[in-house]
């Protein structure tokens, strides 16, 4: 019995000692992994909270959420990063920022991803359906007249010296040497409607996120968000929401033509003006001429005028290129017609007819330029405005120079007022950290934490 019983001892004894191991074992686990998850726990709720201290101003008025890694002047994205993790007691002394991407990054396609979110959000997705065949419209009449320009110039001015030998024929002279001397070239005060002063705001162009040496961050996170469909109509719905244009009322904004700024990429207002109504005048024309072309009675007023002309210099074989030359002046003189209404808040419909045309060949004939100034394109309820026709040169626009550019003006808008400026690459808008601490037993953790505004 005492053998047996001894036998028992040595056994229990033994067990109990592998089951207090294993216990000691288990606790030790979960200490660990308490530490482990305390330390992940730490980090992760000082990552949300440091990005919880998005830029207030980029947030209200562009509604986008980004940190501002350049606050204090700081030039170390990476570095205020990692000292606001600190302040909210992450164990940061081996930390680094494994991924960074800055809302600049990729041409701004962070930009363009939160404000395809933030449209669709809003159910803007209504209304834009029909616009990619409306720009392709728009491109084909600016196709249609891409260098014709210098040749009508030539054709119009040798017609000018000609009828400057003759006696006056009416205002034909002065027409003709007029529109040669306009065409090509900026018609800007001719298309002001009065009392609108043009812009002389500008902005220093090497010192912009589009055209400086910028940041870029580094990485590839998991997460992306899905491009809805027409999400280019979304993104230029956007653009014509949140900035201003030369029909609006001027704002405390660096440029007051922005939208022609994101079209154009000048540093001074009235440069962008310029090129826009370049083009808007280049669109108007084909447009114009189209209808000429297409019209039995226009087309009868205009042979009838040039074969006048013809008479008159005494070269009946040039009636052909005078047809020409007077086709082109009028569909030039009404498309600037258009232009000034279009900048006095008028609608102008794409393609005219004859109750929407307004300039006659006998008043352009009898051109004066003081009544010239006056000219502007009838009223009319169908039609588009200035900025549906800006719209459409969005939608031609590559989505890189619209995205860099908006961010040009996003910089210099929220940089008005502060002590350090706001920079498009310094705004950091996802995050992956990389950290490593020291648990109990001289055992190494190592994990990673990231976040991302969705």
């Amino acid at each position: 019995m005492k053998r047996e019983s001894a036998v028992i001892t040595v056994y229990l004894s033994l067990v109990f000692v592998l089951l207090i191991s294993f216990t000691g074992v288990l606790l030790e686990s979960a200490s660990v992994q308490t530490a482990k998850n305390i330390a992940k726990t730490q980090t992760n709720l000082a990552l949300e909270s440091v990005f919880a201290e998005y830029d207030p101003d980029l947030q209200e008025k562009y509604h986008l959420f980004a940190v501002d890694g350049g606050r204090g002047g700081s030039e170390d994205p990476e570095e205020t990063m990692l000292s606001r993790l600190q302040f909210y007691r992450a164990d940061v002394q081996d930390a680094v920022l494994g991924k960074v991407q800055y809302l600049s990054d990729d041409d701004g396609m962070p930009f363009y991803e939160q404000v395809l979110v933030y449209m669709s959000q809003k159910s803007a997705v209504t209304g834009i359906a029909g616009l990619a065949e409306k720009a392709g419209i728009i491109k084909g009449f600016e196709q249609e007249e891409a260098g014709k320009l210098d040749v009508q110039e030539e054709l119009i001015s040798g017609f000018a010296g000609e009828l400057a030998q003759t006696e006056a024929v009416g205002g034909a002279v002065e027409m003709f040497s007029y529109f040669a001397g306009i065409i090509g070239h900026s018609a800007l005060e001719m298309v002001m409607p009065q009392g609108i002063h043009v812009s002389d705001a500008s902005t220093q162009a090497d010192e912009t996120v589009s055209q400086r040496t910028r940041l870029t961050g580094y990485g590839t996170f998991s997460q992306k968000y899905d491009i809805p469909p027409l999400s280019g109509g979304l993104f230029d719905t956007y653009l014509l929401e949140v900035m201003g244009k030369a029909t609006d009322e001027q704002k405390d904004t660096g440029l007051s033509y922005e939208i022609e700024y994101i079209l154009a990429g000048k540093p001074t207002d009235r440069e962008n003006l310029e090129d826009v109504i370049g083009r808007l005048l280049m669109v108007r024309t084909a447009s114009n001429l189209r209808f000429l072309k297409e019209s039995a009675a226009k087309q009868a007023e205009i042979t009838e005028t040039a074969a006048f002309l013809a008479t008159v210099l005494l070269i009946p074989e040039g009636e052909p290129a005078l047809q020409e030359a007077i086709t082109f002046i009028w569909a030039y003189a009404e498309a600037m017609m258009d232009v000034k209404a279009l900048l006095s808040g008028k609608k102008v419909p794409l393609t005219k007819d004859e109750t929407s045309w307004t300039l006659s060949l006998g008043g352009l004939m009898s051109y004066e330029r003081s009544h010239a100034e006056g000219w502007e394109s009838k009223e009319t309820e169908d039609g588009w405005t200035y900025a549906e026709y800006l719209r459409m040169l969005l939608a031609l626009g590559k989505r890189e120079d619209k995205c860099m550019r908006a961010l040009d003006l996003i910089e210099i808008n929220l940089s008005e007022g502060r002590e350090h400026a706001f920079k498009a690459d310094h705004a950091i808008c996802r995050a992956q950290i990389d950290s490593s601490c020291a648990l109990p037993r001289s055992i190494r953790y190592s994990f990673t934490t990231a976040f991302g505004y969705r």
